[in-house]
C-alpha cells in the first residue's frame, strides 16, 4: 500500500481502535508463511522505535509474546471462565481494542525524527508497501488466525493474560516487609480514626469554599432511562454494559458530582493538567475539568458499569519542612458503580497516588465482613466513612473536599441548581474511543506531544518524600501521580482501584 503521512497513521489508528485484533508470538512457527513473517517483523519495528524513545503507554498491560493485544485486571477476569466461541471471539476483540488505543498514543507521541524513519525503517525490514498502518491494520487478522485456531493456543493466551500486581515483592523482601509493616499499620489506624471523626465531627474551614459544578446543558436521565440504556449498551456475547457516544456523556453528566472544595490557594483550584516550560507537569486552573472514563466490576455475578471521574489540582501543599505528603499535583478519582436497574451501588473514591481509598455504599447496599476485619489481621480494611445519601430526581451529589489534603469529608445531597457558596463551572471531558486521550497525549513544552505519564504509569516529577519511608510495603514510589491501571490503594496487603471482583467480596444487598 502507499506510504500515509504520519498524521494519518494516527487517524486511522483511533479510527480502527475497537476493531479486532490478537496474536501471541509463542512458537508460532513462520518458516514458510510470509504474512506472518512481516507481521512479526513489523511489530518488532514498532516496539522498538517506542522504547527508543521512551514512549510506551502504560494504562493496558502488554502480555509477553503478544505484541498486539493489551490486557486490563478487568478483561483479564474473564481468563478463568468459561466461554462459549462467541464469547471467547468478543473477548479478544476487547484486548485486541487495548492495544489499539495504547499504539494510538504511542504512535502520536514519538518525535518528530522517530516517525520520520519508523516506515522506513519497517519497509526495509518487513518489504516495499509496509508501513506502521499497515503493520496495525492488516496483521491482527493474519496472527489471530495463525495464533488461535488451536487448543493449545488459546490456552497460551489464557495463561499469558493475568495482569501482575502492583507490588515488587524484590522490595517487600528486601525491606523486611513483615517486621517493617507493623508499625505502619499502627500509624494507618490511627489515621483512620482521626480521619473517620472528621465526618462525624466535621472540619473547620481553612480557606473560602468554591461549589464546581459539571457545565452541562444534558438534562439528567430518570432511573428508568438509565436501566434501558444499559440494557441496550449490554446487548453483547459478554453482557458487558458498553455504554458509547451520546448515550456515554448523558449518563457522566447525570452523575457527574459537585466539588465543594476549600479554597485556601491557588492549589486548591481545579484545573486541566499542563507541561510546563521547564518540563514538569502543571495545572492550568483557568480550565477546570474532569475527566470522565467507563469503567467495568463484577457484581452478583454480572459485569456492572462503572463511571469515574478524575479531577486534577497543581499541588499538595507542603505544611512544613517535615511534611512527607506534600509535593507537585494532586487530585481525585470519584467512581459511581451503577446497578443494572440505574441505581448507584456504591460510590468509591482515590488520590491519584493510590492513597486514601474509601468507599460510600448506597442505602440497601451492606460490608460484607471480611477476614481483614479481625484484630489480628494487620491488613488495611475496606473503610466505610459513611453511607451515600440519597438522592432526590435530578439531585446531585455534593463531595466537600478539604484545603491542601484534598481529603474527602463529606457528602451531601443536592438539587440541580446548586446555591450557597461562590460557583465554577468545570468541564467534563468524555474521550472517545480513547479513554484519557487528552492526558496521555497532550502538547509537550517544546512541540511535539508527550503523555502526562511515563513509560512506568508514573506521572514524572510528582515524586513524593514518603516514598523514602513506604519503599518494603512494595509500592513504587509512593505517593507518585499514577495512570489508570497502576493504582495499588493498600500499603499492608494488597489491593488495586481497578481490582473487578473487589465489589462483589466486599459489599453485598
Amino acid at each position: 500500500m502507499a506510504r500515509h503521512g504520519h498524521v494519518a497513521i494516527a487517524i486511522a489508528l483511533v479510527s480502527v481502535v475497537l476493531t479486532a485484533c490478537a496474536g501471541p508470538r509463542i512458537e508460532r512457527g513462520v518458516a514458510g508463511r510470509p504474512q506472518v513473517a512481516a507481521c512479526v517483523a513489523g511489530y518488532e519495528v514498532i516496539d522498538r522505535a517506542v522504547e527508543a524513545a521512551g514512549v510506551r503507554d502504560a494504562e493496558a498491560y502488554r502480555m509477553p509474546g503478544f505484541p498486539y493485544l493489551r490486557a486490563s485486571r478487568f478483561l483479564a477476569s474473564f481468563r478463568e471462565r468459561e466461554l462459549s466461541p462467541d464469547q471467547f471471539e468478543a473477548w479478544v476483540d476487547r484486548l485486541a481494542a487495548l492495544d489499539r488505543e495504547g499504539r494510538a498514543v504511542e504512535l502520536m507521541n514519538l518525535p518528530a525524527e522517530a516517525r520520520d524513519g519508523l516506515d522506513t525503517a519497517i519497509a526495509t525490514r518487513v518489504g516495499p508497501g509496509w508501513d506502521a498502518a499497515e503493520v496495525v491494520e492488516a496483521c491482527p487478522a493474519v496472527l489471530r488466525t495463525a495464533d488461535l485456531a488451536s487448543a493449545a493456543g488459546r490456552d497460551q493466551l489464557r495463561a499469558a493474560v493475568a495482569v501482575p500486581p502492583g507490588y515488587s515483592m524484590l522490595s517487600r523482601t528486601l525491606g523486611l516487609y513483615p517486621l517493617s509493616a507493623i508499625p505502619i499499620a499502627i500509624g494507618y489506624e490511627r489515621f483512620v480514626e482521626d480521619y473517620v471523626a472528621q465526618f462525624e465531627d466535621g472540619v473547620v474551614a481553612a480557606g473560602a469554599p468554591v461549589l464546581y459544578a459539571p457545565a452541562t446543558a444534558r438534562p439528567p436521565l430518570a432511573q428508568e432511562e438509565i436501566a434501558e440504556l444499559l440494557a441496550t449498551a449490554s446487548q453483547n456475547p459478554l453482557d458487558i454494559p458498553e455504554v458509547e457516544g451520546e448515550d456515554l456523556a448523558r449518563l457522566a453528566a447525570t452523575f457527574a458530582p459537585a466539588f465543594l472544595v476549600d479554597v485556601a490557594s491557588a492549589a486548591d483550584r481545579i484545573g486541566h493538567p499542563e507541561w510546563g516550560e521547564e518540563g514538569l507537569p502543571g495545572v492550568d486552573v483557568t480550565r477546570p475539568a474532569a475527566f470522565v472514563r467507563l469503567a467495568h466490576a463484577w457484581f452478583e455475578d454480572r459485569v456492572v458499569a462503572q463511571l469515574v471521574y478524575l479531577i486534577w489540582f497543581e499541588a499538595r501543599p507542603k505544611t512544613g519542612a517535615l511534611d512527607i505528603l506534600g509535593g507537585r499535583l494532586d487530585g481525585l478519582l470519584w467512581r459511581v458503580t451503577l446497578d443494572r436497574d440505574g441505581a448507584p451501588l456504591v460510590y468509591d473514591t482515590i488520590h491519584p497516588c493510590g492513597c486514601y481509598h474509601f468507599f460510600f455504599p448506597a442505602a440497601e447496599v451492606s460490608r460484607r465482613p471480611m477476614p481483614q476485619d479481625e484484630p489480628s489481621d494487620v491488613r488495611e480494611r475496606v473503610l466505610v466513612p459513611e453511607r451515600a445519601p440519597s438522592l432526590a430526581a435530578g439531585g446531585r451529589l455534593i463531595v466537600e473536599l478539604a484545603a491542601g489534603s484534598h481529603y474527602v469529608i463529606g457528602l451531601s445531597a443536592g438539587s440541580s441548581r446548586l446555591e450557597g457558596p461562590p460557583t465554577e463551572a468545570y468541564r467534563l471531558i468524555v474521550s472517545e474511543p480513547i479513554p484519557d486521550a487528552p492526558l496521555r497525549s497532550m502538547p509537550g513544552p517544546g512541540g511535539g506531544r508527550r503523555s502526562l505519564y511515563g513509560p512506568d504509569g508514573l506521572v514524572p516529577g510528582t515524586e513524593r518524600t514518603e516514598r523514602f519511608l513506604f519503599w518494603p510495603m512494595g509500592v513504587a514510589s509512593a505517593g507518585a501521580m499514577r495512570q489508570w491501571g497502576h493504582h495499588a490503594t493498600a500499603f499492608i496487603g494488597e489491593r488495586h482501584f481497578d481490582d473487578p471482583d473487589l465489589l462483589d467480596r466486599a459489599f453485598a444487598r
